[in-house]
């Protein structure tokens, strides 16, 4: 088909529609919970000469060893937050996810995907995004090597084996960064089954997978990273709701992975299994996104990479290629509005702009928020001792107050405490047993959120008095401690990051 004298003012529309739809769905920009406690064991690592292997910033029976995974990720996150402030943060976050988007489009388009195909079906891909982008979450470290990974795959099947000379290091670093490194060995073995089933070279492949077994020993934690890694693989999360399946997951991700889905089925059947080449890694991506939902950013770097170009050779492909040049000026202006729409979304959400609230936001309905007015009380009356903490607040407690106070549980979860421990706080915030695990530990205050059943309760027990309260949190202490009352119900809180 020839090409249309416009065609550069249509590929620019279409990369501005992409991208500003990209950076919409990306735009949250409330400090992940993760990133502090990765921050607090960096700070206290450099106090302590080395990276310590039990808990530091807990009450609470704890794991040994504490094998921290993301504590590269928590080395960049500190240097970041310390060095070049809030901005760096965001920056950071985007310049990774640039870097994603960049490869996955490089990896379709050596695939064959053009642009006409590209900009129907990569809104599907991007509707599929946004677990992962709190800044920063160290799980976008590992979006970068799946996305990596599968280009590299493809260099292997044209034969090219010095990708792997480069992977190598690149995977040291992965295991380094994320816990996430072991989902290179499912890609990997999924690649090397698809090379054997059509008879291509995949020794080569068992020969890296064994190199990569061995290399997960280089981090500071030797050895106990094998039964580390096994038993968070293995183990149940009930009470995360992104550990949950994906029909249980927002509206826009499920109707997302249904087109996807629907896009997949069709064109695998119109091209047939040997010229779908890497379907296995996209279909190992999905039924992870089906059983955990969090991973359903993984499926959507594999959809982008392979599906486009498999759909690229299909009549509906062709049609898409039509409607692309004959109706150029239409989605010119189609395109257009979208994008301005995207735009000012975008900007609405203030995307660079750190927020640590101390509250529930409108714009944030399910977005995270952290005890910011009661850490504040906590310093100005100068407490000193233990914290009850439910899950999502713990580790912003710690980076705040440690070493001055410590934390019944933190988001760290297996990393740092036993299976059985975040059962017994997570049945405590919902009233059940709550005296038993009052009574197990040395608890000298209680942080309660506004929304836990546990409010009533501890408001009604003769041997606990509130001493804070705002929109939403309150403070309990024990008999025998003497603190002032007050209420900032009145107050809003943002934190200061870091």
């Amino acid at each position: 088909m020839k090409t249309p004298s416009n065609q550069p003012s249509l590929s620019f529309v279409v990369f501005l529609f992409l991208t500003s739809m990209f950076f919409y769905r990306i735009s949250s920009n409330i400090v992940d919970p993760d990133i502090w406690h990765e921050m607090t064991l960096i700070r206290e690592s450099i106090a302590l000469g080395h990276i310590p292997t039990q808990d530091l910033f807990a009450y609470t029976p704890t794991v040994i060893p504490v094998v921290h995974h993301e504590w590269g990720a928590g080395a960049i996150a500190y240097f970041l937050a310390t060095r070049l402030g809030a901005f760096s943060i965001l920056l950071t976050k985007y310049v990774l996810a640039i870097l994603i988007a960049a490869l996955c489009v490089r990896c379709a388009r050596r695939r064959g995907a053009h642009i006409s195909v590209l900009a129907f079906v990569l809104p599907v891909g991007i509707l599929l995004v946004d677990y992962g982008f709190s800044p920063i979450r160290a799980q976008l470290y590992s979006y970068v090597f799946v996305a990596a990974l599968l280009l590299l795959f493809d260099s292997d099947r044209r034969g090219n084996r010095r990708w792997m000379l480069y992977w190598v290091p690149l995977f040291v670093l992965w295991i380094n960064l994320h816990g996430g490194f072991t989902f290179g060995f499912a890609l990997l073995g999924a690649h090397w089954l698809e090379q054997m089933l059509r008879r291509q070279p995949h020794l080569h492949l068992v020969i890296l997978g064994a190199v990569m077994s061995v290399l997960i020993m280089v981090n500071p934690y030797g050895p106990s990273y094998y039964s580390y890694i096994w038993h968070a693989l293995t183990m149940s999360r009930p009470h995360i709701n992104e550990w949950g399946p994906l029909w249980q997951d927002t509206p826009h991700h499920i109707g997302g992975s249904i087109a996807s889905a629907l896009l997949l089925g069709y064109a695998v059947r119109k091209v047939g299994f040997y010229q779908a080449e890497g379907l296995a890694a996209v279909l190992v991506c999905a039924v992870a996104a089906m059983v955990h939902n969090r991973f359903i950013d993984l499926y959507a770097i594999a959809w982008v990479c392979y599906v486009p170009g498999y759909l690229q050779i299909t009549p509906l492909g062709e049609s898409m290629t039509n409607v692309f040049y004959k109706w150029r000026p239409a989605l010119i202006v189609l395109w257009s509005l979208a994008s301005i729409l995207f735009i000012f979304r975008f900007i609405t959400l203030q995307p660079f702009q750190l927020l640590v609230p101390g509250q529930p936001l409108e714009d944030h309905p399910n977005g995270s928020f952290y005890p910011v007015g009661p850490v504040e009380y906590l310093k100005k009356v100068g407490f000193k001792g233990n914290l009850m903490t439910p899950y999502d607040y713990g580790a912003y407690v710690s980076w705040k107050l440690y070493p001055a106070v410590k934390v019944s549980m933190d988001s760290r979860y297996e990393v740092a405490y036993p299976a059985w421990l975040e059962e017994e706080i997570f049945k405590f915030y919902a009233g059940h047993e709550w005296r038993r695990v009052l009574d197990a530990y040395p608890t000298d205050l209680v942080l309660v959120p506004k929304h836990s059943p546990l409010v009533k309760l501890m408001r009604e027990a003769r041997d606990w008095r509130q001493i804070y309260t705002d929109k939403a949190f309150q403070l309990y202490a024990r008999d025998g401690l003497d603190f002032p009352k007050v209420d900032w119900s009145d107050r809003t809180f943002f934190g200061k990051f870091p």
